[in-house]
């Protein structure tokens, strides 16, 4: 684990919120210099706690106006099956985010899709159809109420 102190976490912080910012833009809104940001952000991203830079689409404005959490209960367990259903994740577009869970769940997805025909072919065709998989549950979100969120930082 790399300890963080408070510059890291100002640094982490105002790219959390803007990941396009320069180092001299950086460097203004941290009180460094843009050489010095540049090298935080560059150890930083070795030690892996900046693990990557993303683009954040607008579902709506790209057609998904569907958005899901679904819960998916396993069939008994084995390495096979577990392996399988991780490489179905991998190459189902509409799935963009999966957990692996402790208690009466064992997945949840997060999945985007078109429309409720696109999510009833989601769970019917693609989960249910999959050995690995002995029930779903989908949840609907109404309303995304928070998303991506910065995690409380701390230089302990």
């Amino acid at each position: 684990m790399t300890s963080l102190d408070a510059l890291d976490i100002q640094i982490l912080e105002a790219l959390h919120a803007n990941a396009r910012l320069t180092n001299q833009d950086l460097s203004e809104r941290v009180s460094l210099s843009a050489s010095q940001c540049a090298r935080r952000r560059q150890r930083l991203e070795e030690a892996y706690v900046i693990s990557g830079y993303r683009v954040l689409l607008d579902p709506f404005a790209t057609g998904l106006q569907i958005e899901a959490l679904i819960e998916v209960v396993g069939n008994a367990y084995s390495a096979e099956n577990d392996a399988d259903f991780r490489r179905l994740l991998d190459r189902t577009p509409e799935i963009i985010d999966a957990w692996s869970l402790t208690g009466a769940v064992d997945y949840m997805l997060r999945a985007q899709v078109k429309n409720l025909g696109s999510l009833a072919t989601l769970l019917n065709e693609t989960l249910l159809a999959h050995p690995a998989v002995a029930r779903t549950h989908a949840h609907i979100a109404l309303e995304v109420l928070k998303s991506a969120g910065m995690p409380k930082l701390t230089t302990e």
